[in-house]
């Protein structure tokens, strides 16, 4: 993880507070968990475009997955005074987002949160939260690989990081999936944080070990490739896996077209990030919004997914 140094800081400063100066339209503040992130990448991609389209200009930072880092672009969100905040936290936390609610909303400025719940009981009124239900994208994901395995398989699962939501629920869909099936069982699971490096040395250390599984089953598509690269280090061919990941990220549409990847759900980033926006033009508006709106995954598989990568 590199270092925030503090002239970026400045830097960074600097240019919001600018922005707020010669901004001729509201000015929306938004903060990604990490730019590295291809899903993120779409998410923050299109929260700009969306949020150009309806004439606000847009300050986006990088929170490079540290909690402190996040929490100090808030303030200086919040010291800069911008219209709405849109914030995809580095952390599921509940106690880490508390915090943050409670810094923003006690300025009165407007709070959209999109991807992660952050998992707090009470919303205030001019608060939302944008994202898909995971309960779909877990069990979709999982009841696709049965059917491709006849429902009898032996499971590598990769999760998450552990504080996540998403990957809590999307790891408990696959369980509840599985024991519906005798013939299917988790033979060996862990936790690569999302992250493609991360799965390819965790899959490297299971098949040094002489882990056995015939399915790999990942809570996102980074960790899915991850998972191939390892299979084609150690010479293993991955077609004769059965592998799913979440996200239809272009990488992982890519690797279905080779048939390396034999499923994905589609986490719709690019709708996210507008209803987002929307939500936030709504809120500086003044009108009635939802407290949450959902945006429905959609199931990817070998038969549509040339839909999806077109």
């Amino acid at each position: 993880m590199r270092a925030f140094r503090p002239v970026a800081r400045v830097i960074a400063t600097c240019a919001l507070f600018g922005l707020m100066n010669q901004a001729h339209s509201g000015v929306i503040a938004a903060t990604m968990p990490r730019f590295e992130d291809n899903f993120l990448t779409v998410l923050r991609m299109a929260i700009e475009e969306s949020a150009g389209y309806r004439g606000h200009d847009t300050y986006v930072a990088d929170g490079d997955g540290n909690k402190e880092r996040q929490l100090s672009q808030i303030r200086e969100f919040v010291d800069a005074k911008v219209d709405a905040i849109i914030i995809a936290p580095v952390s599921g936390d509940p106690e880490y987002n508390r915090g943050i609610v409670e810094t923003v909303i006690s300025a009165n400025i407007p709070l959209v949160y999109v991807n992660t719940d952050p998992s707090i009981s009470n919303y205030p009124s001019n608060m939302v939260y944008v994202g898909s239900n995971e309960v779909e994208s877990g069990t979709m994901q999982t009841e696709e690989l049965a059917k491709l395995a006849n429902y009898k398989a032996n499971i590598a699962l990769l999760k998450g990081a552990e504080d996540n939501p998403a990957a809590q629920i999307r790891t408990q869909d696959v369980r509840d999936v599985i024991k519906q099936y005798p013939n299917m069982k988790i033979t060996v699971e862990g936790t690569a944080n999302w992250q493609r490096s991360e799965a390819m040395a965790l899959v490297t250390k299971w098949l040094d070990e002489g882990q056995t599984f015939d399915m790999i089953v990942a809570n996102n598509d980074e960790m899915a490739l991850g998972a191939i690269l390892a299979l084609q280090k150690k010479g293993l061919d991955p077609k004769k896996f059965l592998i799913g990941g979440i996200d239809a990220t272009h990488d992982a549409l890519e690797a279905m077209d080779k048939q390396l990847l034999d499923v994905t759900v589609l986490q719709d980033g690019q709708r996210q990030a507008e209803k987002a926006v929307i939500a936030a033009n709504n809120l500086i508006r003044g009108r009635e919004v939802d407290e949450k709106v959902w945006v429905p995954f959609k199931l990817v598989t070998q038969d549509n997914y040339q839909d999806f990568l077109n």
